[in-house]
């Protein structure tokens, strides 16, 4: 192989990877998080449901337990930072210590993972 073939065979393997790196900030839809193992589809169902009826605290946890693993693989991942707004706001719709805590949790959570952006929360107590 000659030497133009060799750096053309780079300047493509170079430019694949790059590709590739591009897109695994991105988590798969068939990737499993959580001590539940659910994907992203799954996670951004149960905060769905939980918008439009009241969510079990426990399922909530759950879900932010998945939450927080797929941040933790995949934190680039720009579908996080709106579910992780989302479950915020449903532990504090839920009015008890125990979802006013668990925001509070969510907020810290947010604010480290996602320091660039500026979320304003609701301020509630229980």
């Amino acid at each position: 192989m000659s030497t133009r073939g060799l750096a053309l065979c780079c300047v493509l393997a170079a430019a694949c990877a790059a590709g590739a790196s591009a897109h695994t900030k991105l988590a798969p839809a068939d990737e499993y998080f959580g001590h539940m193992k659910m994907s992203p589809l799954e996670i951004t169902n149960h905060i769905s449901d939980g918008e439009r009826r009241q969510a079990g605290y426990s399922l909530l946890t759950l879900t932010q337990n998945a939450i927080e693993d797929w941040t933790s693989k995949y934190p680039g991942d720009p579908w996080i930072p709106s579910r992780e707004f989302r479950i915020t706001e449903l532990f504090l719709s839920m009015h008890s210590h125990a979802g006013y805590l668990a925001a509070l949790h969510c907020r810290s959570f947010f604010h480290h993972h996602f320091p660039k952006l500026r979320i304003h929360f609701v301020s509630a107590t229980p």
